[in-house]
C-alpha cells in the first residue's frame, strides 16, 4: 500500500519531457540550425585551421588564406540564408496595413 502511494507521488516526469523533445517545431529547428552554423563558423574561422592555410601559395594571384576566409564566409552566409529561409506559409499583409 505504501509502495503504491509513493509511486503515485514520485512518478518520474521523463516520459513527457522525452515526448516534448521529439516534437520539433519549426522555430526549434531553425534555432538548432543557427547554433550549429555558429559552431561551424567558429571552428573553421579560428586559429588552428587558419594557421594551416597560412602558407605561401597563391591561386589566381590571391593568397590561399584569403580565398579560404572569403569562401567560408560566403558559405556561412549561404547556409544562414537556407537556415532562416522562407517558410511555406504565405501571409496576407492587408490585415496588418489597416485596409
Amino acid at each position: 500500500m505504501l509502495r503504491l502511494f509513493l509511486l503515485d507521488i514520485y512518478k518520474p516526469s521523463w516520459p513527457s519531457t522525452l515526448e516534448q523533445s521529439r516534437s520539433m517545431t519549426p522555430e526549434n529547428k531553425k534555432s538548432k540550425r543557427l547554433v550549429a552554423l555558429f559552431l561551424f563558423g567558429f571552428v573553421f574561422l579560428n586559429y588552428p585551421i587558419l594557421s594551416l592555410l597560412n602558407i605561401n601559395i597563391s591561386v589566381l594571384g590571391l593568397p590561399l588564406l584569403y580565398i579560404y576566409i572569403f569562401g567560408v564566409w560566403g558559405l556561412l552566409i549561404f547556409l544562414a540564408a537556407l537556415a532562416v529561409g522562407r517558410s511555406g506559409e504565405k501571409t496576407n499583409n492587408s490585415n496588418e496595413s489597416g485596409n
